[in-house]
């Protein structure tokens, strides 16, 4: 099972306007790499930089991913995303291997990375290469259409899940609903875009009442 733990700096306010801005710039990561199991596309550690690197550090953002240790069966990464000013959000993930060897352990650490730094800057990436690190290799099932009224709802229920968000862990959880409703097709692109806004908005007003 995945798990992650967040902290951050004593004030938020420069890093959340700083964020707001380069996430209004930030696009969603390209598909570049297949899967040889699957035959499906995906994006790689490598597609989401490319998709928020020129965005953060134009507004003077850094992230900084670093490992620690967790045991024989698992991994950790330490993903901080940094401001200039000197504010930083800092978050790790503890992730299973499933195989113990130096391919798991690799596996295991660059899909760590991917979605950890996807997380903390709201790259929206798909997850097909998830199998490679959890050492499973089934079929994708077939998605059931969604209609759009289950879309606007689905949507509305994220929407109010940011805007409630009171603290940094409450922040995380709305974006790991969103993450499995965009994976599963549940919101659209535009509801999607509307929802990193409100994403956006909830740093900006946890990181005000931070300071």
């Amino acid at each position: 099972m995945e798990t992650m733990t967040n902290e951050h700096s004593a004030t938020l306010g420069a890093l959340a306007k700083a964020l707001a801005a380069a996430q209004g710039k930030i696009t969603g990561a390209k598909k570049t790499a297949q899967n040889p199991h699957l035959k499906n596309k995906y994006a790689t550690l490598a597609d989401v930089w490319d998709a928020c690197r020129d965005p953060l550090s134009a507004h003077g953002l850094a992230v900084v991913q670093t490992t620690e240790p967790h045991g024989k069966d698992g991994v950790c990464v330490r993903t901080m995303l940094m401001h200039e000013s000197g504010e930083w959000i800092a978050s790790r993930l503890f992730l299973p291997v499933t195989k113990p060897d130096a391919q798991g352990f690799g596996s295991a650490l660059t899909y760590a990375r991917r979605y950890a730094l996807s997380s903390m800057v709201g790259v929206c990436p798909d997850d097909d290469d998830a199998n490679a690190a959890t050492g499973r290799q089934e079929a994708p099932a077939e998605k059931p259409a969604v209609s759009k009224t289950e879309s606007d709802a689905t949507e509305n229920a994220l929407a109010t899940a940011f805007d409630s968000a009171a603290t940094v862990d409450d922040i995380a959880k709305a974006e790991a609903a969103a993450a499995r409703a965009s994976k599963a097709g549940q919101v659209s692109k535009a509801g999607l875009d509307r929802l990193r806004e409100k994403r956006a908005a909830a740093v900006s007003r946890v990181s005000g009442a931070a300071a």
